[in-house]
């Protein structure tokens, strides 16, 4: 159960970072 939740952490961190990357490339 941690593991999974560890999973969905990480998954959400890394779909949050690669949105501010496209939205600085748009906007810049």
């Amino acid at each position: 159960m941690t593991f999974f939740f560890f999973l969905i952490e990480s998954f959400l961190l890394a779909s949050s970072l690669i949105l501010d990357r496209c939205f600085l490339n748009f906007f810049s």
